[in-house]
C-alpha cells in the first residue's frame, strides 16, 4: 500500500488551443481542465487490529472498504483524464503535421510568388525597353523624315527642270547616298548613270563628299558616260585619262589634279594594263568616291581590273576624322574619344576610316554572267569585313556539283546552295539595289521578237555551201588527228562554223600540225544571211525605220556597210578601231534624247557586240537585227536592250536570223553547254545525257 503519496500529487493538464486559421475548426483540441482534486486517504494502522478479534477485523475491513470506495471515483477520473490527454497529444501531433504541410505549401506559394514577381519585373523591363525603342524609333523616323525633306530640297532643281528624273532614279540616288557602299544592279535601260550622278551630287551638297570622284568604265562607253554627266551635272569638271594616249601626258594631268578640291576622273579599264604607275598616282589624289561602270568586267578575283580597283578602294591613304569637330589623326583612339582636348566627344567606329574612298558604287545590269563567283569581287569592294575571303563566300553560300563538260571530262562547277541565294541577299540587305521595269513603274512600248529561218534552195549559194563543207572537212581532219584538243580549240571549230554561215570570206585555215601557220584563206564572198539582212534593211529604211545590226564578226558588217553605201543608205560602222570622235558622234545620233530621229545623220548602225553592246542608248532606232548569237546570253540581252530602254517612244522589233541545216539549229543547246563548261550558273539542272562537244562535232561533220 506504499507509494500513495506520489500518486497523490496534483495532476495539471493545460490546453494548447488551435483555432480555425490553423486547423480549420473552431473547436479546440481539448477543453481547459482544472487540476483534479484527490483526497488523501487515511493511513491505515494495522497495530490496532487484533487478528483474534472478529470485531476488530471487521472494523478494519470496513474501514478499508470505505477507503477503497473513496479512491475508486478518483482513480476513474485520473484514468479518463489520462485517455483524454493522450487523445489531445494525438490531436496536437495531427495539428502539427497539418501546420507543417501548411508551412510547406506557404513556402511553395512564396517561391511561386517570387518567380511570378521576377517575371513581372522582366515584363516591366521589356515594356520599358520597348517604350524606349519606340521613342528612339519615332525620333529616328522623325530624323529620317527631316532627312528626306532635306534630300527633296536638294533635288528640287532636278524635279523642276525640263527633264525631271523618274521616281525610281530619285529613290535609287537616295539609297546610294544613305548606304555609301552599294551595288546598283538595275535592269538595263533604267538609267543607272543618272541615278549615280544624282547620288554623288547629293553627297557633295549634304556631306561635302562626292566631290573627288573616280569613274571606271570600258573605253567604248566612256564618251556616253561623259555626255550623261554633262547633261545632268553640267558644273562638274571632268578629266578623261583615256583621251591621252601618251603616258607622260597622263601623268602630268594627274599631278595637276593634286591641288584640286573637286573633279571627276574618268579611267578606262584598258589604261592601267600598259601603265602600272597610274594606280599609285590615283591613290595619291585621295578621292572620296569611286563608280565602277559595267562592273561585270571585274568578275574574276584574279584579274588585273579587280586587283587595281581593290588597291584604290582600300588604300590607307588618309587620316581618321572626328565627325564632331573634323579633327584629323593617324590612329584610331582605343577608347573612341576624340583626341582633341576641346572636343573630347565619343566617336563612332569608322569603317576603313583611314581610307579616303568612302563611297563605292559598282554598276551592272548583269551581276552574274556565268556563276556565283562573279558576285564576290563586287561584294568585297562594298564590304571587305562580311565578305573577306572568296573561299569562305563560296563555302557559305555555294556548292560544287560534278557534271560532264563538253570535252567529255568530269569537272566541278559552282552553284548556289539550297537557299544560299536567299541567305546571301538577306546578308547583303540594302547594299544591293536592283529594280526591273515593273518595279520602277516604267512602261515601254511593245517589243516583238521575230525569228527569220533561211534555207539553202537547190542550186543556190553553191559557193557558200562548198565553203561550209570545206570547213567541216578541215575540222574533221583536226578531230581525227588524235592530238589532245583543248576546249579553246573546240570552240574555235564552232566559231568557224558560225562564221562561214554568216560571211565566209576571210576565214583562215591553219596547219593542223602547226596551228600557228596559216595555210590558206577563204575567198568566198557569198552569204545567204548577208543577202537576207541587206534586203530587209533596205525595206526598213524605205519605211523610215532606223536599224541597229549586231554581229560577233567584223567582216559581214563591213560587207553590209559597203552594200548599203551603194544603195545610198547612210550607215555607220561601230567596231573596235573606230575613233572616239566617230563613236561619240554615232552615240549622239542614235540617242533619241540628244537627236530627233527626223534630223539624224545615219539610218543604220552596224556594231560588234563588244563595241556597241553595252553602255549606249540607241533609242533613236526601232529595229534590231541579230545576225549571229553572242556566246554569253547576258551580253546578247545587253545588246538587245540598246533600243528597248528609257527614252524609247515607239514599238521595237528584234530580228534573229538563222539558217536551217546548220549549226544555227543547235546554237541554243551549245550556248547552254558552253555556259556549263565554264562553270556557268544555271537555274535548271544540267542534262546528264547531253552529248559532249567532240561527239557533237563528229556527228555534224559526218552528216555532211
Amino acid at each position: 500500500m506504499s507509494g500513495w503519496g506520489q500518486h497523490g500529487q496534483d495532476v495539471k493538464l493545460y490546453q494548447e488551443s488551435f483555432t480555425n486559421h490553423v486547423l480549420g475548426d473552431d473547436t479546440p483540441v481539448i477543453g481547459y481542465m482544472k487540476p483534479a482534486v484527490i483526497t488523501k486517504p487515511e493511513r491505515l494502522s494495522y497495530k490496532d487490529v487484533n487478528p483474534n478479534d472478529k470485531d476488530s477485523l471487521l472494523a478494519a475491513i470496513a474501514k478499508t472498504m470505505g477507503l477503497l470506495e473513496t479512491l475508486g471515483p478518483q482513480r476513474k477520473t485520473l484514468l479518463e483524464r489520462t485517455v483524454t490527454a493522450r487523445q489531445a497529444i494525438a490531436n496536437l501531433k495531427a495539428a502539427l503535421a497539418i501546420a507543417e504541410q501548411f508551412r510547406s505549401d506557404a513556402d511553395g506559394s512564396l517561391e511561386k510568388f517570387k518567380l511570378a514577381y521576377a517575371g513581372i519585373e522582366r515584363d516591366l523591363e521589356t515594356l520599358r525597353q520597348q517604350y524606349a525603342d519606340l521613342i528612339t524609333r519615332q525620333k529616328a523616323e522623325a530624323d529620317w523624315m527631316a532627312e528626306l525633306e532635306f534630300l527633296e530640297s536638294l533635288t528640287a532643281d532636278w524635279m523642276s527642270g525640263p527633264m525631271p528624273p523618274f521616281k525610281h532614279q530619285l529613290e535609287g540616288a537616295q539609297v546610294l547616298f544613305t548606304e555609301r557602299r552599294c551595288i546598283l544592279g538595275d535592269e538595263m535601260g533604267l538609267g543607272k548613270t543618272r541615278t549615280v550622278t544624282m547620288a554623288i551630287d547629293i553627297l557633295a551638297k549634304r556631306w561635302g563628299s562626292g566631290k573627288k570622284v573616280i569613274i571606271v568604265t570600258p573605253n567604248d562607253v566612256q564618251g556616253n558616260f561623259i555626255r550623261e554627266i554633262d547633261r545632268w551635272s553640267p558644273n562638274r569638271v571632268i578629266v578623261a585619262l583615256g583621251m591621252y594616249k601618251n603616258k607622260k601626258v597622263r601623268h602630268t594631268t594627274l599631278r595637276n589634279l593634286q591641288g584640286e578640291d573637286e573633279f571627276i576622273l574618268m579611267v578606262n579599264y584598258e589604261v592601267w594594263r600598259s601603265d602600272t604607275e597610274i594606280v599609285d598616282m590615283i591613290i595619291g589624289l585621295e578621292c572620296d568616291t569611286i563608280i565602277i561602270d559595267e562592273a561585270h568586267n571585274i568578275k574574276e578575283s584574279g584579274s588585273i581590273n579587280f586587283k587595281r580597283i581593290k588597291k584604290i578602294v582600300y588604300a590607307q591613304n588618309s587620316q581618321y576624322a572626328c565627325e564632331h569637330c573634323n579633327s584629323k589623326f593617324d590612329a584610331w583612339p582605343m577608347n573612341s574619344i576624340c583626341p582633341d582636348f576641346e572636343c573630347g566627344a565619343r566617336m563612332k567606329q569608322q569603317f576603313n576610316g583611314n581610307c579616303s574612298i568612302k563611297n563605292v558604287y559598282p554598276m551592272t545590269g548583269t551581276v552574274i554572267l556565268n556563276h556565283p563567283k562573279d558576285l564576290w569581287p563586287l561584294l568585297y569592294l562594298i564590304d571587305n569585313v562580311a565578305f573577306y575571303n572568296e573561299n569562305a563566300f563560296l563555302n557559305q553560300y555555294c556548292k560544287q556539283d560534278w557534271h560532264t563538260s563538253l570535252t567529255g571530262s568530269q569537272v566541278k562547277r559552282w552553284t548556289f546552295q539550297w537557299g544560299g541565294a536567299e541567305r546571301l541577299l538577306k546578308r547583303v540587305g540594302a547594299k544591293y539595289l536592283r529594280r526591273n521595269r515593273e518595279d520602277a513603274g516604267i512602261v515601254l512600248p511593245k517589243q516583238e521578237i521575230q525569228e527569220h529561218w533561211l534555207e539553202f534552195e537547190e542550186g543556190e549559194y553553191l559557193e557558200q555551201q562548198t565553203a561550209i563543207r570545206q570547213i567541216k572537212e578541215y575540222n574533221q581532219v583536226i578531230l581525227d588527228s588524235g592530238d589532245a584538243l583543248l576546249v579553246v580549240h573546240l570552240l574555235a571549230m564552232i566559231t568557224r562554223l558560225r562564221q562561214v554561215i554568216t560571211w565566209p570570206a576571210g576565214i583562215q585555215f591553219r596547219n593542223p600540225e602547226n596551228r600557228k601557220q596559216v595555210i590558206g584563206t577563204c575567198e568566198v564572198r557569198q552569204s545567204i544571211k548577208v543577202d537576207a539582212v541587206e534586203k530587209d534593211i533596205i525595206a526598213m529604211a524605205d519605211a523610215g525605220q532606223r536599224v541597229v545590226v549586231f554581229s560577233q564578226f567584223r567582216a559581214p558588217l563591213e560587207e553590209l556597210s559597203r552594200r548599203l553605201n551603194e544603195a545610198d543608205i547612210t550607215n555607220a560602222l561601230l567596231v573596235g578601231n573606230v575613233d572616239r570622235e566617230v563613236r561619240d558622234e554615232i552615240a549622239i545620233d542614235f540617242d533619241r534624247k540628244a537627236t530627233d530621229p527626223k534630223n539624224s545623220k545615219y539610218q543604220v548602225v552596224l556594231c560588234t557586240y563588244k563595241a556597241g553592246g553595252v553602255g549606249l542608248n540607241f533609242t533613236g532606232a526601232t529595229q534590231t537585227i541579230i545576225m549571229d548569237r553572242e556566246w554569253n546570253e547576258g551580253k546578247e540581252d545587253q545588246a538587245i536592250g540598246r533600243t528597248y530602254r528609257i527614252g524609247q517612244t515607239e514599238e521595237t522589233t528584234v530580228h534573229i536570223y538563222r539558217v536551217r541545216g546548220t549549226i544555227d539549229e543547235d546554237i541554243d543547246d551549245l550556248l547552254a553547254g558552253k555556259a556549263a563548261m565554264v562553270g556557268g550558273f544555271d537555274k535548271a539542272e544540267e542534262d546528264k545525257k547531253r552529248e559532249t562537244l567532240i561527239e557533237y562535232l563528229n556527228r555534224k561533220f559526218k552528216e555532211s
